[in-house]
């Protein structure tokens, strides 16, 4: 996992789950800093289904 997020584009918060999911996205580093609305907690933060969606 490390060779997939270097140091400058892991997202403190972000669980390795999220970090795991989204390491075969191709573009994986921008949609790691824009989290998706979590309509149940009102809050922009990942969960691993997000990220799986």
């Amino acid at each position: 996992m490390a060779a997939r997020w270097p140091a400058g584009h892991r997202q403190a918060g972000v669980s390795y789950e999220v970090h795991r999911i989204l390491a075969s996205h191709p573009d994986r580093f921008e949609p790691v800093r824009t989290p998706p609305l979590n309509e149940r907690t009102g809050l922009r933060q990942w969960t691993g289904e997000a990220a799986k969606g």
